[in-house]
């Protein structure tokens, strides 16, 4: 599987953060995956920078792109793992910054998205919406909604 990686910044970026991106790269790495590149804008609004991110994949020659917010704490296998399942959308489960914390993935209830607060541990399981910080979207599906 060949990657992009995408880590917008929108300011000043958490040191941490960066270290653990890195690692998870390099884990990645070790474990098969071939790196196409890096799409990661900086200083763009949000919607910018993701037009921006997409764009770049669409046009390369990658199979997914690893798109991970700057200030997202990755664990060494995060991009190993969401890459192994082999699906056109994947995301790992990460927390907003202010209270109540909630875990970013969602069900939809017919009316509303609703927050999932519980979940099996090391599972894939279906979601109906989710954050964009800790993604990887295949590069087919990106094209097919493009």
């Amino acid at each position: 599987m060949k990657l992009i990686f995408a880590a917008p910044s929108y300011g000043p970026v958490d040191a941490q953060a960066i270290k653990s991106q890195r690692v998870a790269i390099m884990h990645a790495a070790n474990n098969g995956i071939m790196w196409d590149g890096d799409a990661s804008p900086e200083r763009m609004k949000f919607d910018v920078a993701r037009n921006a991110v997409a764009k770049a994949a669409c046009e390369s020659e990658a199979d997914a792109v690893f798109w991970c917010d700057s200030d997202i704490i990755l664990p060494a296998w995060a991009v190993t793992r969401l890459a192994s399942y082999g699906k056109d959308f994947v995301t790992g489960i990460y927390f907003q910054r202010v209270k109540p914390h909630w875990p970013l993935i969602a069900q939809f209830t017919g009316k509303s998205f609703n927050w999932m607060i519980q979940w099996e541990k090391d599972i894939l399981a279906p979601i109906d919406g989710c954050g964009f910080g800790c993604v990887l979207p295949s590069i087919p599906m990106l094209r097919a909604i493009a």
